[in-house]
């Protein structure tokens, strides 16, 4: 193709997702250009209609950017089933390039290509233009000009309308989900703050170098950026602190209005909780080594159109790099076995199951064909069933007289009649009787004549015996007044005393203003128990444009800004000045809490 419109086709330069992207020649304005193809399928029905002229009308809107840290976008036009943007030619290297490569810009430049992309951000949402697909690959470090600092500019402002949080026709999502924001996925009205999110994974990505939300499907990637908090960043990086890790987090909260008002608040604080960190540094991806391309082959079995759909999935969005899609893709689809690979593993996991039925019913019949163990039950009557083991050595006993009619008739005079509750039936011993279990019968008659304790009696000595000993500990906090509870379920206000059985015990003390103190003790040991509380602080991050401004907060200077303040929880009364001018505030520091001011005169 050699000419699109007005446009003169100088050159491909790659493909983005299902857009391809082109060097050309604009002679309205006399410029080289880069031209982008996005297709704008959906049919011919009145909904599909409407929503590409949606589309085009939004893109148009971009074209009122105008700032020096933005792609500028000079037209949007139609040609056919393809939709083209006309933007401005830009000579550099995108930050994931730069990432991925293992070379991230120094400190300096770091922080001073995160202002560059906040200060373009807020230009654009003051404009009311959402990004919408914010990541490294739409971030251009840009080459450095004669004598010039070197500048970031954002690209993809014109696709911002095409990257929205619909699905496509296709039925894959679009955008990125590693840096959307957790509104833009469950389809809630966008604003800058969803930017803000994904300006913060960035953020998150070079501090730590590991994205903060991953999964090994969508489902589960989609699930962690609404729903789980990331790994701080000082377990991944330890050369940051809390206070970084908390700055990011306000910035990669879960709803939009816990966020900062605006990037640069973000990226102002930002800086000031990384002077805590005097060694930190901008950590590079882990680079994945890229294997050779692959020459597609027909499958016989089917696999291409898996590799298909697995792309089709994959595909998210229209900024990440096709080629590296296609080979996941191919590699999830080669993970699938065919039809006639799955029939042969079902064939071999059936006979491999009668297998292990067989060698189990050979195991059961083989337990139940051995011979039974010897059993030995009593039968008042005909004696024991069974002989008696024959290990087991008794001593003999001499054969008692069969009995005779006679004596038959003699012990049955003898006898005591049965109603009498005293008398014991007499039991003739036989050969295989055995001699232990009538000792023990005897033994518990015995013991059945002697007469029980009192039921409350035989209680108080039970509870005397499994009741452990306690011991009186004295618990104390400073200041005092703070509750004290034991084990979750025992409390009181300090000075207090406890009576605490022997063994560990868990002790938290709170009070209002202090953060919450724990300590475990170990009783009788510790029978004196004193709890220090430490009052709750926020930080407080005052800057102003220009720097250079008095801080004061409730009378007590603080020197010029930008500043950083520890500050207890509670209200605390500002003040910024500048000379001339001056301004008061009342603020609220929540404890553990990350707090910014802005000032421009």
């Amino acid at each position: 193709m050699d000419q699109v419109g007005r446009y003169r086709i100088l050159e491909e330069l790659g493909r983005s997702g299902s857009a391809l992207l082109y060097r050309a020649t604009d002679p309205a304005i006399d410029k080289t250009v880069d031209l982008q193809s996005i297709p704008l399928t959906g049919g011919d029905t009145d909904e599909a209609r409407a929503f590409r002229e949606n589309l085009i009308a939004e893109a148009h809107s971009a074209t009122i950017l105008s700032h020096p840290n933005i792609v500028t976008i000079y037209d949007i036009f139609e040609n056919g089933e393809l939709a083209y943007i006309s933007s401005e030619s830009v000579d550099g290297v995108s930050l994931e390039q730069l990432l991925r490569t293992g070379t991230p810009p120094e400190r300096r430049k770091f922080l001073a290509f995160l202002r560059q992309i906040a200060e373009a951000l807020d230009y654009a949402h003051r404009k009311g233009i959402v990004h919408r697909d914010l990541k490294p690959a739409n971030i251009v470090v840009a080459g450095r000009g004669a004598g010039a600092e070197q500048a970031v500019k954002i690209a993809g402002f014109g696709m911002a309308a095409f990257v929205s949080n619909k699905v496509l026709q296709n039925g894959s999502f679009a955008g990125m989900p590693n840096y959307m924001a957790p509104e833009q996925i469950q389809g809630l009205p966008v604003t800058g703050k969803a930017d803000q999110f994904s300006f913060g994974v960035m953020i998150y990505e070079m501090l730590c170098g590991a994205k903060p939300f991953t999964a090994e499907n969508l489902q589960g990637l989609l699930y962690s950026i609404c729903k789980q908090n990331p790994k701080p960043v000082e377990q991944i990086n330890p050369l940051l602190n809390e206070t970084v890790n908390r700055v990011v987090l306000r910035a990669l909260a879960k709803e939009p209005e816990e966020r900062f008002s605006s990037c640069c608040d973000f990226v102002a604080a930002l800086s000031f909780a990384l002077d805590e960190c005097p060694d930190w540094k901008p950590v590079a991806s882990v680079a994945v080594a890229t294997p050779p391309p692959v020459k597609p082959v027909e499958q016989p079995d089917g696999r291409d159109e898996r590799i298909r759909a697995a792309a089709a999935v994959l595909a998210i969005g229209t900024g990440g790099e096709l080629p590296g899609r296609e080979r996941t893709a191919r590699r999830i689809a080669a993970a699938q076995p065919s039809e006639e690979n799955s029939r042969g593993k079902r064939v071999a996991l059936v006979i491999a199951l009668c297998f292990v039925v067989a060698a189990a019913v050979i195991f059961i019949v083989r337990r139940n064909s051995a011979p039974p163990p010897p059993l030995q039950v009593l039968d008042t009557k005909t004696g024991p069933t069974a002989p008696p083991p024959e290990d087991v050595k008794t001593a003999p006993k001499e054969s008692p007289p069969v009995p005779t009619e006679d004596t038959a008739s003699a012990d049955q005079t003898l006898q005591p009649p049965p109603s009498t509750p005293s008398a014991a039936p007499a039991v003739t011993p036989s050969p295989n009787t055995a001699v232990p279990k009538a000792e023990a019968s005897l033994e518990s008659a015995e013991l059945s004549r002697k007469p029980a304790k009192p039921s409350s009696e035989t209680d108080a000595e039970t509870q005397a015996a499994a009741a452990p000993a306690k011991t009186d500990v004295e618990l104390v906090t400073d200041p005092p007044g703070g509750k004290v509870v034991v084990d979750s379920h025992q409390s009181c206000l300090s000075p207090c005393s406890m009576s605490l059985s022997s063994g560990r015990h868990t002790l938290t003390a709170e009070l209002t203003g202090y953060t919450v103190a724990q300590k475990i003790i170990q009783v009788p040991d510790d029978v004196n128990v004193f709890l220090p509380l430490v009052r709750s602080v926020g930080v407080l991050l005052v800057s102003s444009e220009p720097s250079g401004s008095q801080v004061a907060v409730d009378g007590k200077n603080y020197g010029p800004t930008p500043v950083t303040l520890h500050l207890t929880a509670g209200a605390h009364h500002l003040t910024i000045s500048d000379g001339d001018r001056r301004h008061d505030e009342t603020i609220e520091i929540d404890g553990d809490g990350v707090h910014t001011r802005t000032f421009r005169w």
